[in-house]
């Protein structure tokens, strides 16, 4: 194992000190510091009225009610519900969200005009747009879709065919087109759409749609176009749908393409695409060298752009990734933005150019961004290629543009640079502070506020998230988000608390109290820092004990049932791979334990959440190809930067960055290296 020396001002090394932050408090003012975080109860409390009031009793007989719901026995539910508005409301909901049946149309407009901040409105309006001709006159159908826009094809195609028989077939040709082109059609609706609207669809509507379909990769409905486009475009789209779909010969198809459409932007793009995913690097960055013009469906191409960029950069072809990003060009800044990063950094790490080029890149990304962790990114690189020609005083001010973002990597990175002795957060920050004000009182007083947290209490995990999401997502002031962060983790759901922090965030609103929860009630294997287990399981499953992830990962800290397996043994604990979502503490047991062992294995946090994150064959290929972060002449940042993983790369640097929130807010005193738990 390295042992690594801790050296003041190597970048290699990061870490906090707080001598003058968090640890100069007394123990008194950081409890009085922390009781602020209880305010909201008695605010709250008062603001509800008796008869909104929900007691333990309450929740004891919604209780009933829900139970009811689950057995589908609407008329007990409705009846023990008579009495409370906002009972009844939540029986309706279920009721009209799992029922398909024309006859309840009325019912669930009603529900929608009356609930317009209820969740799963577009569910219902969907549901409501399958049986909209069976219940509503041509007038009213046009009033209603002009009040909500139709949702479905069927909803579209119900819409147009009121129109027409309104207002005349001449008045509504534009829709049609429209519908034809943007719409998802199923074999026998696109059948009856063209019998019945062919003399209004042009042979240019049949190639928009087709064009559409084909970049969208709706190869089926595609080729149901086929007989509709003119003979030359025929063989063109044909062979599109042939490279998506990885079908046929595709050599074949594309050879037998008229000379004049062998450029189509389309035709590139999916002939990119399958040599990307062919694994063929060299040939695919020769059809896009040079890039075409005007790309259509630019995040399509960034994704196969970037792709090849880093295949270019672990082949060590530095220029030819340059030039080739360099010439990428978007109307959207967030990807402009994203590709002026990327030209910087390669010219700054790898080739030998004016420093004027790579420092104009860092600052076109920073201006062409509002993502706090993109600008946190830019104006660190911004930073650090000043500080490389010793430009200290702009040096020092892109450190101090990037490190206004806190909770972002190199924000903190930025942080470190220029303020060594001074707390990350302030603590009055970060152990919460009042944001609730008396306009905040509707908001508590509201049904969709009382129903959320009736379905905390006892409604089912998903239901609790789409309505506690939907408050987030409404919310109207910092004090209505930091009540359902609250509200949340009152309820034991820290995800949804979680999630409503995160999107506090992004309002420029820190909820940090609730934003960085922890487990005070499980044992953490006594060799792995703690701060370390907190910051994994943030990002793993956002403390949710039930998380499943799609490749099967479970639990708080998503443990994959082969790898729990293994750790049970080591630890001589019965393997269960119910108990990694039923059991935290089992689920905790293994995931230190298993985290504990990488630690040991490369004595280095990043390579231990890189073992964690993409396991432990890639450590060793990574190290093998990029160098040895653990050594003192690698640096880190450039290094994490090299992870061909997107996944990876954005997991260290996220998990790297909660842990240094959670070593101050825990007090942690100790100069611990990120690449070593070891001093």
């Amino acid at each position: 194992m390295f042992k690594i020396v801790l050296i003041f001002f190597s970048t290699i090394f990061f870490f906090f000190s707080y001598s003058s932050g968090i640890n100069s408090l007394t123990k008194n003012q950081v409890i009085k510091i922390k009781q602020q975080v209880n305010f909201i109860d008695p605010l709250v409390n008062k603001a509800r009225s008796k008869e909104s009031k929900l007691n333990k009793e309450k929740y004891k007989k919604s209780k009933v009610i829900f139970n009811s719901i689950k057995k589908k026995n609407w008329s007990e539910a409705n009846k023990l519900a008579k009495n409370n508005e906002v009972l009844k409301k939540i029986v309706d909901w279920h009721f009209l969200n799992q029922n398909n049946n024309s006859k309840y149309f009325n019912r669930t407009k009603k529900f929608v005009e009356e609930n317009p901040d209820w969740p799963q409105k577009k569910q219902l309006r969907r549901k409501m747009e399958l049986f909209i001709n069976k219940n509503l006159n041509n007038k009213e159908i046009i009033k209603y879709f002009e009040t909500y826009p139709p949702i479905t094809t069927k909803g579209a195609v119900n819409y147009v065919d009121a129109l027409k028989k309104e207002k005349g077939l001449e008045n509504v040709k534009n829709l049609i087109r429209k519908t034809w082109i943007e719409r998802k059609f199923t074999r026998s609706q696109s059948k009856d759409f063209y019998k019945r609207y062919k003399k209004v669809l042009r042979i240019e509507d049949h190639d928009a749609r087709i064009e559409k379909l084909t970049w969208t990769g709706r190869s089926y409905e595609a080729r149901r176009m086929l007989p509709l486009i003119n003979k030359n475009k025929k063989k063109l789209y044909n062979a599109k749908i042939i490279l998506r779909r990885r079908a046929g010969n595709a050599d074949q198809a594309i050879s037998s393409i008229d000379t004049d459409l062998l450029n189509d932007q389309g035709l590139v793009y999916e002939r990119l695409r399958w040599r990307r995913k062919s694994r063929l690097y060299k040939t695919a960055y020769d059809l896009i060298n040079p890039l075409p013009n005007n790309l259509k469906y630019e995040r399509k191409w960034w994704y196969e752009i970037s792709i090849i960029v880093r295949k270019l950069i672990e082949n060590k072809e530095y220029k030819k990734a340059y030039y080739l990003i360099k010439d990428f060009s978007s109307k959207s800044n967030e990807l402009l933005s994203e590709s002026e990063w990327y030209a910087g950094w390669i010219a700054y790490e790898f080739l030998n150019f004016d420093s004027e080029i790579h420092i104009n890149h860092f600052l076109n990304s920073y201006e062409n961004t509002d993502h706090k962790g993109e600008k946190a990114k830019s104006g660190y690189w911004a930073g650090r290629a000043y500080e490389k020609i010793n430009n200290i005083e702009l040096s020092n001010l892109w450190y101090e543009n990037s490190a206004k973002y806190v909770t972002e990597f190199y924000g903190q990175l930025s942080h470190e640079k220029i303020n060594t002795n001074k707390s990350l957060i302030p603590n009055e920050e970060l152990y919460g502070k009042n944001l609730f004000i008396k306009d905040d009182l509707d908001f508590v007083n509201s049904d969709i506020y009382k129903a959320s947290e009736l379905m905390l209490a006892n409604g089912t995990r998903k239901n609790a998230k789409l309505f506690i999401s939907n408050l987030i997502y409404n919310s109207k002031s910092p004090g209505q988000l930091q009540i359902i962060a609250k509200l949340s983790k009152d309820f034991d759901r820290p995800d949804l608390a979680i999630k409503a922090s995160k999107y506090a965030e992004k309002k420029n609103i820190y909820l940090y109290h609730y934003a960085y929860p922890s487990l005070k009630n499980y044992k953490i294997y006594k060799d792995v820092e703690k701060e370390l287990v907190y910051a994994v399981i943030k990002q793993e499953s956002a403390f949710d004990s039930k998380a499943i992830s799609r490749v099967g990962a479970r639990g708080m800290m998503q443990i994959m049932p082969a790898t729990a397996n293994i750790v049970s043994k080591q630890l001589k604990l019965n393997y269960s791979k119910k108990r990694l979502t039923s059991d935290v503490q089992y689920n905790v047991s293994l995931g230190s334990y298993y985290l504990y062992s990488l630690i040991e294995d490369y004595d280095s946090y990043l390579l231990a959440l890189i073992g964690y994150n993409a396991g432990p064959r890639r450590v060793k290929r990574w190290i093998k190809k990029f160098g040895d972060p653990r050594k003192e002449n690698v640096d880190y940042d450039s290094w994490i930067e090299k992870i061909p993983i997107k996944e990876t790369r954005l997991y260290v640097k996220i998990v790297l960055s909660n842990l240094q929130v959670y070593r101050q807010k825990n007090q942690t005193s100790k100069k611990i290296s990120i690449f070593s738990r070891k001093n």
